[in-house]
């Protein structure tokens, strides 16, 4: 095993993805604990980005985390529908319908 990849499962951040980020370890291990770490820094950082560059998008009135609990409540009841009825319409029918109310209230860019 090379040790790039013994770094790689220790959860450690080898040498050459410090080399390729320029950075030194004592910079990275300052701000990150781990591998794990950084990795959830950078999620973090991304899933805000999108938000942030989608929120516009959205009417002042609506709500992202209401949205969000709708889509996976219309998921979760249509998924339960069509396992009950053994058709796949009221998953159909609860997404398209969570996916139309967002439309409505989203702005043209």
């Amino acid at each position: 095993m090379a040790a790039n990849e013994s770094a790689k499962d220790s959860g450690s951040i080898s040498t050459a993805e410090m080399a390729a980020a320029g950075v030194s370890s004592s910079q990275l291990y300052h701000y990150f604990a781990d591998k794990h770490a950084l990795v959830l820094a950078v999620i973090a950082h991304q899933t805000q980005a999108i938000l942030d560059d989608q929120q516009p998008l959205l009417a002042h009135a609506a709500n992202p985390d209401d949205l969000a609990l709708a889509i996976l409540a219309a998921l979760q009841g249509g998924l339960l529908l069509t396992q009950i009825r053994r058709e796949t319409k009221p998953l159909e029918v609860a997404l398209d319908t969570m996916l139309d109310h967002i439309a409505s209230l989203t702005r043209p860019r």
